[in-house]
C-alpha cells in the first residue's frame, strides 16, 4: 500500500477510537476537569491543522510522507524515553 492511503487510513482508525474514547468518557463520567479556554484552544487547533494537513497533503508525494513517518516516529520514541527515565527516577 502507498504511504498516502495508508496515513488516511491511519488517520480515519485514530479518529475513530479517540472518539470512542470520547463518548466513553462522557458515559462513565470520567471527563477530566479542564477550563472551556483549553477545550476552546484544542477544538480551535484541531480545525486549522486540518485544514493546514489538506493543503500540505496536496504538495506531498509517498517519499515525503514516508520521510514525515520516519521522523514522527523518532519523536515519539523520544518522548516514551524521556517520560520512563522520568517516570523511572521516581
Amino acid at each position: 500500500m502507498e504511504s498516502k492511503p495508508a496515513a488516511r487510513a491511519s488517520l480515519l482508525i485514530i479518529a475513530c477510537s479517540q472518539t470512542a474514547s470520547i463518548i466513553f468518557a462522557f458515559v462513565a463520567g470520567a471527563v477530566p476537569a479542564t477550563s472551556p479556554e483549553d477545550l476552546i484552544g484544542m477544538a480551535s487547533m484541531a480545525v486549522a491543522g486540518s485544514f493546514v494537513g489538506r493543503r500540505l497533503q496536496r504538495r506531498f508525494d509517498s517519499r515525503a510522507v514516508d520521510r514525515l513517518y520516519i521522523a514522527s516516529l523518532a519523536l515519539i520514541i523520544m518522548l516514551c524515553l524521556y517520560n520512563a527515565v522520568r517516570f523511572l527516577q521516581m
